[in-house]
């Protein structure tokens, strides 16, 4: 037996249940094949575990796909389609949407309802370029409109939206948001979570 996460459950309470399975400094590319769906975690597993994560509480699941930085500098060819370059904005796109199709599939499986399924696309705050250099961070405003248009227009993200636009990144500096160029400080964090946040309940109906 594997113990995937702990969970503590308040029957009186209200709200949400918040888990998360992060890739720290890998790609939506690597995140599915090292992780997702790597042959040793098969799909009647994976609808386990979604069920699992709603078991005691509202049934539903928001799933938000934060990625970006790291895909900007992705060599691989897309999951899917098998685009290249791997950082090109298909490309991209085409990760994201393997991912949510794989959720959709196994959320199937499960016997959940399918509208107690959703997926946020968050956009990436702004970087330094003197850190991941100009061309790839050009490639973030690409890849947020492009996330835009996805939650827009896919089926299977039909309830998504996009986190709203960091401040500048000189504001973000000043404030002392960011520390590194590249990594948010802890009012960082703070900061650009209530910005998704607020949009992310915006949101719902």
């Amino acid at each position: 037996m594997a113990v995937f996460y702990n969970r503590v459950i308040n029957p009186n309470a209200t709200g949400v249940t918040v888990t998360g399975w992060g890739y720290p400094g890998g790609t939506m590319n690597d995140f599915v094949t090292d992780l997702y769906d790597n042959g040793r975690f098969d799909q009647a597993g994976r609808a386990a575990y979604l069920k699992a994560l709603v078991h005691g509480n509202s049934g539903k699941l928001n799933v938000v796909i934060a990625m970006g930085v790291n895909d900007s500098g992705e060599n691989e060819a897309s999951l899917t389609q098998g685009i290249t370059p791997g950082y090109a904005v298909e490309a991209f796109i085409d990760n994201i949407q393997t991912q949510i199709n794989l959720v959709t599939a196994d959320w199937a499986l499960a016997g959940l309802p399918a509208d107690d399924l959703s997926f946020t696309l968050p956009s990436t705050y702004q970087i330094g370029p003197e850190v991941i250099g100009p061309d790839r961070v050009a490639r973030l405003q690409v890849y947020r409109d492009a996330l835009l248009a996805l939650a827009a227009t896919d089926p299977a993200s039909r309830s998504s939206t996009c986190g709203a636009p960091a401040p500048r990144l000189s504001s973000f500096i000043a404030d002392d948001y960011i520390h590194d160029g590249i990594h948010p400080s802890r009012a960082g964090s703070l900061f650009y979570g209530s910005l998704f946040m607020n949009e992310l309940l915006e949101s719902v109906p």
